[in-house]
C-alpha cells in the first residue's frame, strides 16, 4: 500500500515496539539464555518504553496532522517473528542481540527522515524530525547501556 498517513505510520512503529519487547521477553525466558537475560530483559523494558513514547506522541499530535496522507510512504512490513526468534536463538552474545535491535531503529529512522523530507507541511516534518530524533537518541542509549550490562 504506498498511501499512509501520519497515524498509521506511528502506529505501525508502535506495534513494531511492542513485538520486539514480546519477542525480547520470550527469548529472555528460555533457559538457555539465562546469562543474555539482564540485557534482554532491558531490551524488552527498552521497546516497551519507546511504544509508549510513540503514542504519547500520537495523543498530542492534532487530529488534521495525524489524517495527513503520504503518497509516497514506504511499504514497511512486521517483521517476521519466527525469523527474529530464530535469530535471537543463534546470538552468542550481548553485541550479537543488540545488533539486531539497532537494526530496525536504524530502519524507522530512515522512515521518518524520509518522511521529513517528502512533506511541504512544517508541523509533520517537525514531527517525523522529532521521532527521528527520539529513535537515534534512544539507539545510542541502548547501545550504551547495553555495554555496560555486559562490563558487569
Amino acid at each position: 500500500m504506498r498511501y499512509k498517513t501520519v497515524k498509521d505510520i506511528l502506529d505501525w512503529t508502535a506495534e513494531l515496539h511492542r513485538q520486539l519487547a514480546d519477542l525480547a521477553r520470550q527469548y529472555a525466558e528460555d533457559p538457555d539464555h539465562q546469562r543474555l537475560k539482564l540485557v534482554v530483559d532491558y531490551l524488552a523494558d527498552h521497546e516497551a518504553h519507546l511504544k509508549q513514547a510513540t503514542l504519547a506522541f500520537e495523543k498530542d499530535i492534532p487530529e488534521g496532522v495525524l489524517a495527513t496522507w503520504f503518497d509516497r510512504a514506504p511499504d514497511f512490513e512486521m517483521p517476521d517473528l519466527a525469523e527474529e526468534a530464530e535469530a535471537l536463538a543463534r546470538a552468542d552474545n550481548i553485541e550479537q542481540v543488540v545488533s539486531r535491535v539497532v537494526d530496525f531503529h536504524e530502519q524507522i529512522v530512515t522512515i521518518y527522515r524520509n518522511l521529513a523530507e517528502q512533506t511541504n507541511n512544517d508541523r509533520i516534518r517537525d514531527l517525523f524530525e522529532s521521532l527521528a530524533a527520539l529513535e537515534e537518541h534512544d539507539k545510542l542509549r541502548l547501545v550504551r547501556n547495553a555495554h555496560h550490562l555486559r562490563d558487569m
